[in-house]
């Protein structure tokens, strides 16, 4: 059975929450952790529709060999067909390696932390352009200087929130679309309260953000109703 990869790149607590967010939702995916166990779950691209690479309190800038690693792989099994959608951490790690900078946010640190009013400008699967939606946040570095290859696709108080890749089947997200009720309350806990009616927005649009790659990347799940 195909799965979806979801590849937690967690270094503290893993995200086992936001992965089983995934699973009852009925996203069909599978559980690779890249900096415990390395890659050799995932050699065989050919067992996946697509891979989620998850965010991380690594940073790219650390440098550290399982990031050279991951980054190696994403970029060849971006060659060789396999969608990935780049979450945080996963959104900085791939865009570096397809030639853009990671760099440090100059903004407010209340502007890292909390959630983010995203537009999108041009259609995502069945997301119109222009459509605002609401993510959850949680990050202190930022995709700087895109190459030619990459295109932003996003308009926020951020530039590159969201990009895409010209060519290859790659998307990459600063927010974080997959988090989990464990995710916010322990990502948020020190930053200002949220309301209510903010995060439960946050948990659709992130859900609808994840549906609508699927539907436009993994042309064999395309039956699915997420």
């Amino acid at each position: 059975m195909k799965t979806i990869a979801i590849v937690d790149c967690a270094i503290n607590e893993p995200s086992i929450a936001c992965y089983y967010r995934l699973l009852k939702l009925g996203f069909p995916v599978s559980y690779h952790s890249a900096r415990d166990f390395g890659l050799s779950t995932l050699e065989n691209i050919d067992e996946f529709h697509a891979a989620f690479i998850f965010g991380s309190n690594s940073n790219v800038v650390d440098n550290e060999t399982w990031h050279k690693e991951l980054g190696a792989w994403g970029t060849k099994a971006l060659k060789n067909g396999l969608p990935i959608l780049g979450i945080c951490f996963g959104h900085q790690l791939m865009c570096h390696q397809l030639g853009a900078d990671i760099i440090k946010s100059q903004q407010p640190v209340s502007n890292c932390k909390g959630t983010r009013l995203v537009k999108l400008k041009k259609s995502f699967g069945q997301i119109e352009p222009w459509n605002e939606l609401e993510f959850v946040v949680s990050h202190s570095y930022k995709v700087a200087n895109l190459p030619d290859s990459l295109e932003e696709i996003s308009v926020s108080d951020f530039s590159n929130d969201i990009v895409e890749h010209k060519v290859l089947p790659f998307v990459g997200i600063q927010p974080h679309p997959e988090a989990s009720d464990h995710f916010i309350n322990t990502e948020l806990c020190n930053s200002d309260p949220v309301p209510q009616i903010n995060l439960d927005r946050t948990k659709v649009d992130g859900i609808r953000f994840i549906s609508n790659f699927v539907r436009k990347y993994c042309h064999d799940l395309r039956y699915y109703e997420f």
